[in-house]
């Protein structure tokens, strides 16, 4: 038996297997493919894994995780400051579009 993730919401990946005879098993679930991605290498044996063009590399996933709080609140920080130049109907969509893809409120 080996463990998948598959897409199974737009935005959430779930990880399980089958079962010889096709049935899915679900083990967790996940927001961001990568997270998925680690789980499966995890639970298929490997060790903890990222995902690079060129394949899986070994690495730190608590400083990984370290560093996207502090690049998320470098980025609050930025889009606050813009926010406070934003001048045109325009620049307010596009502030608007950043920040709901990037799930984030100002």
């Amino acid at each position: 038996m080996s463990y998948v993730y598959v897409k199974s919401e737009p935005n959430l990946y779930t990880v399980g297997f089958y079962k010889p005879s096709g049935e899915w098993v679900s083990e967790s679930d996940y927001h961001m493919k990568t997270e998925a991605a680690e789980r499966v290498a995890y639970l298929n044996g490997s060790q903890k894994v990222g995902l690079t063009m060129s394949g899986p590399i070994v690495c730190d996933s608590d400083r990984l995780i370290q560093e996207n709080k502090e690049m998320r609140k470098a980025l609050i920080k930025c889009l606050a400051y813009i926010q406070v130049k934003v001048e045109t109907q325009q620049e307010l969509d596009l502030m608007n579009i950043i920040t709901k893809a990037l799930d984030i409120e100002i």
